[in-house]
Parts: structure tokens; sequence; C-alpha cells
């Protein structure tokens, strides 16, 4: 297996089996406890950049990878969450990483699932933070917003058409990110809004956005059509402990989801968060939920 190896804080890729690159960034101590981090959408491997302090205090080492067609990872047709976690292993071996917790970030979270369902030898710990829940259900309404939804719906019919609607959005985030962050804080909590007024925030945001259309829109709107279809695997069939955090105010991926997950998953501890909402609660309990899952401190 080919490797580019990276500094602190730099790119880099490896080449799987099958040829196709899988991009990723580390951040926090190097020497550290691992931590394999899964991004939401739109975005990538940079946004665990919002974790980096958090980790290096903790002496936590985040590993964060670009999914397939998005930035630096290679697109594979067909791909489905359920192929993530032999990806994930190939990044932990070429690591030298034996064992390891991971985390997925809001539509992240299936992904964190899938590795804790299929590699159950390895992955000591899953979490999910704001984190989709499945959407096979009779009313995915109550578990995601409306316009995610809408997204999911028209890559089902029209995925050129949903490729071109992503584009243009991007490109006026990018254009005017202010008014676009402005446009987006409308649908927020309070708490979300405070969080995503700081100018720190707003870079890292706009950061994932720019790397998720390195390669155009083709990898994220297959990623969020196979977010909306079966994941592979039955939550009841997770034995790995898993951690909800879900903020009570979250506006984007609602409670109501992280309930029927902690519900139907064997091994689970849900945390819901008082006034937190879907960014608010992947930023102000960071250190959190770090420690909870590599027993940072310990």
């Amino acid at each position: 297996m080919d490797t580019v190896r990276a500094r602190p804080s730099e790119d880099a890729t490896i080449r799987l089996e099958d040829g196709r690159f899988l991009g990723y960034r580390e951040y926090g101590d190097r020497q550290g406890k691992p931590l394999f981090y899964f991004h939401g959408w739109p975005s990538s491997r940079v946004e665990a950049q919002m974790w980096d302090e958090p980790a290096r205090k903790a002496g936590v080492r985040i590993v964060s990878a670009d999914r397939p067609g998005i930035a630096l990872s290679t697109f594979k047709r067909g791909y489905r969450i359920a192929d993530w976690p032999a990806d994930v292993a190939a990044l932990a071996r070429e690591l030298r990483i034996e064992r390891f917790p991971v985390v997925g970030i809001s539509s992240g979270g299936p992904y964190s699932l899938a590795c804790a369902r299929y590699l159950p030898e390895v992955v000591t710990a899953a979490g999910t933070v704001g984190g989709v829940g499945p959407l096979d259900v009779p009313d995915p309404a109550s578990f995601l917003f409306k316009q995610e939804l809408q997204i999911i719906g028209l890559g089902r019919r029209s995925p050129l058409l949903a490729r071109l609607v992503f584009r243009v959005m991007l490109w006026r985030m990018k254009r005017n990110p202010d008014k676009a962050i402005a446009d987006l804080m409308k649908d927020m909590c309070h708490a979300d809004r405070e969080v995503m007024s700081t100018p720190e925030a707003r870079d890292e945001f706009v950061a994932g956005l720019r790397e998720t259309s390195r390669q155009g829109a083709r990898g994220s709107i297959h990623s969020i059509v196979i977010e909306g279809d079966p994941w592979g695997f039955a939550l009841e069939d997770v034995t790995v402990p898993v951690h909800i955090w879900q903020g009570e105010e979250d506006t984007f991926c609602y409670p109501a989801a992280a309930r029927y997950m902690a519900e139907r998953l064997p091994n689970c501890k849900a945390t819901f968060c008082p006034g937190e909402g879907h960014f608010s609660t992947i930023v102000n309990r960071a250190d959190e939920i770090i420690a909870t899952l590599t027993g940072a401190g310990d």
C-alpha cells in the first residue's frame, strides 16, 4: 500500500487495495491516544481542525479522513456506508494503530456506527455528535431538517440536477461566506448562533466547504444520498459501546433521531445537552467527548 506521509496538520493519502486514494489529515497530539474522526456534510477532513486544541490538551491524536469522492479521496461508484469500515481499517493498519475509538459528527454518525458494527475487534468505542439517524423510517422528517431531506430526494431522482444545485449553493457560500452563514443562522438556535458568529467557526466552516468541492459535486451528492438509504446493518447488531451526544435545541438533526438510536443500540449511553444546538454541542462539549471516547486523563 503506497503512502504519502504527513507532518502535523498536513494532508496525506494512502492507496487502498482497489487502487483508490484515501485522504486524511491528523490533528492534536501526534504521539497521543488515537481517535478517528468522521466529518459531517457538506464538509471534509479539515472539519476536525476545531478539535485540534482540545485534542492537544488531552494528549489525543485525531485522524480525520475524507469520504470517497470528497476532497482527497477517490470516488467509487456504488459505495455504501457499510463499505467505510474497510477503508478505516486499512488506514489504521497503515498508521500502525491497532485499537481505537471513532466519532461521527452529524452526517458522520452513520459511519461511526458502521465501524462499531463491522470492526468490533479493533474499535473500542463509538460516538455520534448530533448524529443523523436511520432515514428508512416511516417519518424521516421527524429526524432531519427539511432542506437536507430535499437534497437527498433530488439526488435520488436526478443526480445531475442535484450536483448543479449543490455547485450553485457552494458558489454562493464561497462568494459571500458572511451572507451565507447569516442566512444559515436564521434557522439556528441561540447557542448555535453564538458559536457560528465567531471568526474561527466561520473560517473553519468555509474551509470545509472549499475542500468538499475539490473534485466537484459528485462525491458530496453521493454521500448525502446513501445517508438516506438503508445503512446495511441493524442498530441492534452494534455491540461496541456507543456514546451519543445530542443538543436538545438542535434544529438540523433532531433529538428524536438520537432517542430512536439510543433505544435500539444494545450498549449505548445517550447524553442530551440542554440549551445546546447542533454546532454548539460539537464545540462546547469537545473536551468531554474526546475524554469519554479515548479515556484521556484516566
